[in-house]
């Protein structure tokens, strides 16, 4: 009889975070197709608002529906706040605004339009420092201080906590509007058993639980808690999370002309690249003439 050979599976912050990532993702993009489209559709029709046209960030662009989404809330979000007397009894816009100030995409936020935008350990640590300082590694180590002062629980802050840049710009991504396995034997081969192991720092593991406990609440969704019980079901999540090319504007600098808009993007070495451009550079922009032109 083959002895069985033990394979580890080890759950760190990483693994975490990116499985964190996949399956927010997963249940984000179908909430915000059947619910939010419909409730922006209609907010916007009583503001006789259009769909706004321009570059489709993040996972926007890989649906029509999910196109259609993201341009109707970038043009709510450019409505001013004294807009909200036509709409705030809407159960639709509640709706909209509730999902938009959630402490999950931030600790602090922007209340000047018709939708709130929420601030992330990111965004404070841009605007702590000139654009000409903007640097991945200053503003790594800036965001994960600030995660810990504001107490941050958002996708940016879990993943600033860990201090690596590649975490921050996935996540900074999936976030950007407002982120089992069977194992086959061949013959002659020992037999295999799975050992899971949970090493999460646990103040990563403590924000991670709390942002799930308020995204399920939210959209009604069921991730499961972030426990050593359930580290086989993040480790399979963390497989599945594809972060290659994504590309994320995290800040500008209009104090020249044209203005210049600041980047982080993941390349086919999962490294993060830096880069300013007087254009705005999406995932499918960079992935089509960055990664595989």
């Amino acid at each position: 009889m083959s002895e069985i050979r033990t394979i580890e599976c080890i759950v760190d912050n990483r693994t975490l975070i990116l499985a964190l990532d996949e399956l927010y993702r997963r249940r984000m993009q179908s909430f915000e197709v059947n619910t939010l489209l419909p409730a922006a559709k209609a907010v916007a029709k009583v503001l006789d608002v259009e769909p706004c046209s321009g570059p489709v960030e993040g996972y926007y662009a890989e649906t029509e529906a999910l196109t259609e989404y993201f341009q109707f809330m970038r043009s709510l979000q450019q409505q001013g706040a004294r807009s909200a007397d036509k709409v705030e009894e809407m159960p639709e816009f509640r709706q909209l605004l509730k999902v938009c100030n959630a402490a999950i995409y931030g600790a602090g936020a922007n209340h000047s339009g018709l939708l709130p935008s929420r601030h992330d350990p990111l965004y404070y640590a841009l605007n702590s420092l000139p654009p000409d300082e903007w640097v991945l590694a200053t503003l790594t180590e800036l965001a994960a201080n600030i995660a810990r002062e504001k107490d941050d629980y958002s996708l940016v802050g879990i993943a600033s906590l860990s201090q690596e840049p590649l975490l921050i710009a996935a996540l900074r991504e999936s976030c950007v509007l407002y982120g089992a396995v069977a194992a086959g034997c061949a013959p002659g081969v020992s037999p295999v058993q799975y050992q899971y192991i949970w090493k999460v720092d646990q103040e990563i593991e403590d924000a991670c639980n709390r942002f799930i406990n308020e995204f399920n609440a939210l959209t009604q969704s069921d991730i499961l808690p972030a426990t050593a019980d359930n580290a086989e079901y993040f480790y399979d999540a963390a497989q599945d999370a594809d972060i290659t090319g994504r590309c994320v504007r995290i800040g500008y600098d209009d104090s020249v002309y044209p203005t210049r808009h600041y980047h982080w993007a993941i390349n086919d070495r999962r490294k993060v690249e830096e880069f300013w451009s007087d254009e705005l550079w999406t995932t499918q922009r960079y992935c089509d003439e960055k990664l595989w032109p």
